[in-house]
């Protein structure tokens, strides 16, 4: 029965290939001018599925993703005395094209009320602020990655009789996400349940969840493994009072408990975690302007800091690191700048035995301890679209420089080795220029202007160019 529904099932392949390249401006990395120099530098990203539907009530999904590696050009080896995968997109060689990571390979039920699905999935919910399947468009820069889990669930659909209301409860094991990588030794499973409700105007949902999570040995902790368990709360809404204008809002609270900050004031006890962030933006679309439409967006964003990094709560929270609101300052001027640091913290004539954990305290490219506002208008005429944006940024607490604070017996340094006063990142300006040349074929050109202020008094302005070309065959999955 099952061999003559697969047969005669409704096949759809998919394939998403992306090659992009990039170029960089020099960057200092410290007070000593210590630079970053120019780099130029290609990666690659495939990902490639098949969907099959053998009866209108069960869906087989796989997809797999395939060379997501820097592939020619520079390579940096910043940070790698610290920790070989120091960063989560590897930046010092092409062992990233070693990883086949499967996005999807899912059984899939559902009829008209209720369904389950079982398998290796990737999920976004709400504006992926928190969790972000990394299949989405990014206003500018490219997506990354993207959470995968070995994933069972179970739903309800939205229906005329519940009014739009949707539940579901799924328990995961994390293959990858920005806080873990099984590749690399973590081990990570969670448990959630939530609650959505989509009408025609309106859509929102609140998630929340149990998470787990053992980090890999570290040669460098005196006691055993570092475990972590959070609490995390997510609540979202979009609302369209007219068809030209859009209201949205993300919130998330995480609490919870864990050992891995090892310093004089915790030597590996339990502390706890607060912390929080959210968004929430407005848009506006106007039909027939150049004889396009124009859309704009103002976005407000906040992720909360940290403050005292080595005492017993850690309250800095990071957006997932798909949700790109630029090119520069949180993808490459701010991890350069903290990887650099604890560098320094582990020289040998500084310190003989370096801390442990020090590769969780560099930023995976996702916006973290900021407050900011982003204005952004995308104008579209056929196959043609243009992007302006201008990102304004704030430390959420006065920007710290790791080494620094560490010399100086733990008072909060900035970069320059004096008192940390300063949150006035900068402002960032992106142009994106989009043209789809064929149904299955389009290209992509971004730039970026990063102008520093005071928390970041030490850089130059520095510029970022990226293009990619990207084909597309089948249904997006």
């Amino acid at each position: 029965m099952l061999f003559s529904l697969l047969i005669f099932a409704h096949a759809d392949p998919f394939l998403d290939a992306q090659i992009t390249g990039f170029h960089t401006t020099a960057q200092y990395l410290d007070d000593q001018q210590t630079q970053q120099e120019d780099m130029t530098w290609l990666r690659s990203r495939i990902r490639a599925g098949y969907s099959i539907t053998p009866h209108k009530n069960w869906f087989i999904n796989t997809q797999f993703e395939i060379a997501n590696a820097r592939i020619a050009g520079d390579f940096s080896t910043l940070g790698m005395e610290i920790h070989r995968d120091l960063f989560r997109v590897q930046q010092s060689d092409r062992s990233d094209l070693l990883y086949i990571m499967p996005r999807d390979l899912s059984i899939r039920y559902s009829n008209e009320t209720w369904g389950w699905n079982v398998g290796i999935q990737s999920f976004t919910w709400g504006l992926g602020i928190l969790s972000n399947d990394g299949n989405q468009e990014s206003r500018f820069g490219m997506t990354y990655q993207g959470n995968t889990y070995a994933r069972a669930s179970v739903f309800s659909l939205p229906t005329s009789n519940n009014r739009g209301l949707m539940l579901f409860a799924a328990t995961d094991l994390i293959l990858r996400d920005d806080n873990a990588f099984i590749y690399e030794g973590d081990s990570a499973v969670q448990a959630i349940i939530g609650a959505q409700l989509i009408q025609k105007k309106l859509r929102g949902g609140i998630l929340a969840g149990a998470r787990f999570q053992q980090d890999p040995e570290d040669p460098n902790r005196p006691v055993e493994q570092a475990t972590s368990f959070a609490v995390p709360v997510d609540a979202y809404i979009q609302y369209s009072p007219t068809s030209n204008i859009r209201l949205e809002a993300e919130g998330v609270y995480v609490w919870g408990k864990t050992d891995r900050i090892y310093s004089e004031s915790t030597r590996g006890e339990t502390s706890t975690i607060g912390y929080y962030g959210g968004i929430t933006r407005a848009s506006h679309t106007q039909k027939n302007f150049l004889s396009g439409s124009l859309n704009s967006i103002l976005e407000l964003g906040y992720a909360s800091g940290d403050g005292h990094p080595t005492d017993s709560k850690a309250s800095g929270f990071s957006f997932h690191s798909d949700y790109n609101v630029g090119l520069l300052l949180y993808d490459t001027v701010l991890p350069q700048l903290h990887a650099r640091s604890m560098e320094r913290i582990i020289d040998p004539d500084l310190t003989h035995i370096p801390p442990s954990g020090l590769r969780y305290g560099v930023p995976q490219g996702g916006v973290h301890n900021s407050m900011y506002f982003q204005l952004c208008s995308t104008w579209e005429k056929d196959n043609f679209l243009m992007r302006m944006g201008w990102l304004h940024a704030y430390s959420a607490t006065p920007l710290q420089d790791t080494y620094h604070t560490g010399i100086s017996g733990g008072y909060a340094n900035n970069f320059e080795g004096t008192q940390a006063t300063e949150s006035a990142l900068g402002n960032e300006f992106n142009l994106r220029l989009q043209h789809q040349t064929h149904k299955n074929l389009r290209f992509i050109a971004d730039g970026g202007y990063f102008l520093p202020s005071q928390a970041l008094s030490i850089l130059e302005p520095s510029w970022m160019l990226m293009a990619q070309a990207q084909l597309t065959m089948g249904t997006k999955q």
